[in-house]
């Protein structure tokens, strides 16, 4: 009698314990898994067995908050750090991020809004260095993008949102066809590695109407993305390198690579810029 009242135990165990073995990192197939275990669970439960109570519940979201944790990392580690959306300031919208105009930057139409508007050299804004914005496994930057009718987006280089280490900027790279590019370095400068070193030239624009760009590094590939849709990956591990002491996030030029001085005071966008966002992962 003990011994099978010792095995229907096990048996009822049993789900759970394969769960936290098989669970994949990801939400949907963690959900997946969590139903195949209800249901195993209730065509082995012997027919004498106590009804489901909530502490069988709580023992699952205990399980569940495991494996979560397990695979992002502690206090929910991949995040949306912050979000500038440039309706008549700097500020950010989620995180205490908060940019700085500096030089002849005003606002026009934006794609939601407002966005920031860049006319003259010295005009972007400035986001104080800050441990948030230094990611190191993993980033996505997201942003839209319009230039100016002046600006025939065909000159290099041009900084959009960019770090010391990592940042998307108008350049050409390997190839005399300027346009968008995402680079990363990781080892503080020394490389870079850049969505263009495959496909031999960066994604070229036209000026005066918006775009959508995202690029994103997960510590493998790095990837481009160009309204929506896949335009090149480059393969390439490491950490980002963080930034310098001195450095700082930049949305309309490139000032805030410290760790080149001959980057500062000259590459600066004219056109419009809206809706940045960073995330310290990959999104895509």
């Amino acid at each position: 009698m003990h011994r099978r009242c010792a095995m229907q135990r096990l048996i009822a165990l049993a789900p759970l314990t394969v769960l936290v073995a098989f669970a994949s990192p990801t939400a949907p197939q963690v959900t997946r898994a969590t139903n195949r275990a209800a249901r195993a669970h209730r065509q082995v439960a012997p027919a004498r067995s106590r009804p489901s109570t909530s502490t069988s519940s709580t023992r699952d979201s205990i399980v569940l908050s495991r494996v979560a944790l397990s695979a992002h990392g502690p206090g929910a580690r991949h995040r949306l750090v912050s979000w500038w959306r440039g309706n008549g300031n700097a500020r950010d919208s989620v995180g205490s991020n908060n940019g700085v105009l500096q030089g002849a930057v005003t606002f026009g139409p934006g794609v939601s809004g407002r966005a920031f508007h860049f006319m003259k050299a010295g005009a972007f804004v400035r986001v104080p260095r800050t441990p948030a914005l230094a990611p190191t496994t993993g980033v996505s930057i997201d942003f839209w993008v319009k230039g100016d009718p002046a600006n025939a987006m065909t000159t290099c280089c041009q900084g959009l949102v960019t770090t010391d280490f990592y940042g998307v900027e108008l350049s050409g790279g390997f190839s005399t066809r300027v346009g968008i590019n995402f680079y990363v370095s990781t080892d503080n400068g020394a490389s870079f590695h850049h969505t263009l070193d495959v496909v031999r030239g960066s994604f070229s624009i036209a000026p005066g109407r918006w775009v959508h760009v995202l690029g994103t590094y997960n510590g493998v590939v790095l990837k481009l993305y160009v309204n929506g849709r896949l335009y090149a990956q480059t393969p390439w591990r490491g950490l980002i390198s963080p930034m310098r002491p001195t450095s700082f996030l930049s949305i309309g030029a490139e000032d805030g690579r410290t760790y080149n001085q001959a980057l500062v005071g000259v590459r600066y966008f004219s056109g419009s810029i809206d809706e940045v966002k960073l995330y310290n992962y990959a999104i895509r």
